[in-house]
C-alpha cells in the first residue's frame, strides 16, 4: 500500500551528498518493509529533494512486472489469506 517510514536521523558522513545540494540538510528514513532507503534533502529556501535507494530485487521488469492494481490484489488475498488462517 505504501512505504512505512521510519526516521533514523540526519546523514551520515559516507552519504554522498547532491552535487546540486551542497548547502541542504539531509534526512534518512528506511522502510522496514522493503529496506528501501530514502534521504529527503531540505535546502535553505524549504524545497524538499528525495532520494531513493532501493535493495537488489526490488522491483520487476518486463513481462513480470505487476501493475500497481494487480499489486494490491495480490496482497489483498495474502493478507486475508494470512488473516483467516491466523498465520504471519
Amino acid at each position: 500500500m505504501g512505504h512505512e517510514w521510519r526516521h533514523k536521523g540526519p546523514v551520515g558522513k559516507d552519504d554522498k551528498r547532491p552535487l546540486n545540494l551542497y548547502e541542504a540538510a539531509g534526512l534518512v528514513s528506511i522502510c522496514p518493509d522493503c529496506k528501501t532507503r530514502r534521504i529527503k534533502w531540505i535546502t535553505r529556501s524549504g524545497e524538499v529533494i528525495s532520494r531513493y535507494e532501493h535493495p537488489d530485487g526490488y522491483s520487476l521488469h518486463g513481462d513480470d512486472r505487476l501493475t500497481t492494481k494487480e499489486w494490491r490484489s495480490s496482497f489483498v488475498v495474502t493478507l486475508f489469506n494470512t488473516a483467516e488462517t491466523g498465520v504471519a
